[in-house]
């Protein structure tokens, strides 16, 4: 760095340490102050129009408010006794439909879809009967054949009865000879040669009758035989027909065809599956329920098949399975749902419902509504003073009551009666203090205090 440089440097330091050392302006020390004046008088202006409107407590003579507390009466009224259980829907009318016999599948009708409407009698599939046709062919020509053998058998037979005829007069007639031959012998007029002779021809005629007679005792064996081996063509035919008849594969009752498992060409064994029909009109409900309600359940009661608060579709108890599951607690009934119209049941086949069984068993109880009960006690309204009541719940009870002025669906049947016409706070889940001071207020009546 040059000398000039450097100079020139040190000659700016100096001037600008002046500068700042230099005192200042008595203006700008004046504008300072004012604007901290006008700000703090703004912070007060601000701070005394918000005291001025602040809000002012009521001014009372130190005594506390009743409390209102919405209010509903206690009824006293026979309630059914209801049970709430889940099943599941069944169709009362369903075929699974096999085959009946093996063959290949050489027609299915285009209409055949699942899900589509099907009448009883209606053809699903058509098999291949040409081998079953055959054998009931040949079962026919093996029949003609055994017909034309026990024809012969017949002839054969009385031709032998005519033999038998012929051979017995031959014998009687050496029978004769021996005796006369041997009369003669006696006198000496014939000799023993001819008496050998007649003798021979005696026991040639016997031994023929008795060939004769044996012949004619196998025709009934024989005729047994063809019959038999008839008789078993002919169920062979008949065989032969039945699958003719069940190659032709056809809807059992008028329904929906839920599944078709096969295509033209595959080829079926007998026994499989091959399309399942179910008539939608008329379902059941099997509905597990806890067993201890078999003491109340009985065959006819009211059932209600319901979705939330809605009540879907009605029916009966049907029947009651004697037996109750050891592992789950419960016992099976079997609900009846009203045969529908054409467009079938709202319940679909396989779905899973909530039902409600409504039994004949009425007492008069205690009702209130669910909401009113928390912790097993309910607050009462007594002289204007809230009061807490413990509480024993019997069962439950879902549906409107309209004489309690209320649109609640849930209850709560009390085992123990409270008495009539007792004041229940409607919302248990508020924090009421007992002993408190409440005005009471019923649906629909204004205030009351009584």
């Amino acid at each position: 760095m040059s000398h000039r440089e450097s100079g020139t440097s040190s000659d700016e330091l100096s001037r600008s340490e002046a500068a700042e050392s230099e005192p200042v302006p008595a203006n700008h020390t004046l504008r300072r102050a004012i604007i901290c004046l006008i700000l703090l008088g703004g912070s007060v202006s601000l701070f005394g129009i918000l005291l001025v409107n602040r809000p002012m407590p009521p001014i009372t003579d130190g005594a506390t408010p009743p409390q209102r507390v919405p209010v509903v009466k206690a009824l006293l009224m026979e309630v059914p006794r209801q049970w709430t259980g889940f099943g599941i829907v069944e169709a009362v009318a369903s075929a699974d439909v096999p085959a009946r016999v093996g063959a290949t599948v050489l027609e299915i009708p285009g209409s055949v879809l699942a899900g589509a409407q099907v009448s009883a009698g209606d053809l699903l599939i058509l098999l291949d009967e040409s081998d079953f046709a055959r054998a009931a062919e040949a079962a026919q020509e093996a029949m003609l054949s055994i017909d034309a053998s026990l024809t012969s058998l017949d002839i054969e037979e009385k031709s032998l009865s005519e033999r038998l005829v012929v051979l017995s007069k031959e014998q009687e007639i050496a029978q004769a000879d021996v005796l006369r031959v041997s009369r003669a012998f006696e006198q000496g007029v014939a000799n023993e040669r001819e008496v050998e002779h007649a003798r021979k021809l005696e026991l040639a005629a016997e031994s023929a009758l008795i060939a004769l007679r044996q012949s004619a005792m196998l025709i009934a064996p024989r005729r047994q035989e063809l019959t038999a081996k008839h008789n078993g063509q002919q169920a062979a035919l008949a065989r032969a027909q039945l699958d003719v008849t069940r190659c032709r594969i056809v809807s059992p009752l008028d329904g929906v065809l839920q599944r078709m498992d096969l295509e033209v060409g595959e080829a079926v064994a007998p026994g499989s599956m091959i399309a399942r029909v179910v008539d939608p009109r008329a379902v059941e409900v099997a509905v597990a329920l806890p067993a201890s309600a078999r003491e109340s359940v009985r065959v006819g009661d009211e059932v209600q098949i319901v979705d939330g608060d809605t009540v879907i579709v009605g029916g009966q108890v049907a029947r009651v399975n004697p037996e109750d599951d050891s592992l789950a607690h419960t016992m099976t009934v079997w609900v009846d749902i009203a045969k529908s119209d054409a467009s079938g049941s709202p319940l679909a086949p396989k779905s899973f419902v909530e039902a409600i069984v409504v039994t004949r068993e009425q007492r008069q109880r205690t009702v209130v509504p669910r909401r009113s009960v928390r912790g097993e006690r309910v607050f009462v309204v007594e002289s204007e003073e809230l009061r807490a009541l413990p509480v024993v719940v019997a069962y439950t009870y879902r549906g409107e009551i309209p004489q309690s002025g209320l649109a609640d669906r849930e209850w709560l049947v009390l085992e123990l009666p409270l008495p009539s016409g007792t004041l229940v706070a409607l919302d248990g889940t508020r924090n009421y203090q007992p002993g408190a001071k409440v005005l009471a207020e019923e649906p629909g009546a204004g205030v009351s205090t009584k």
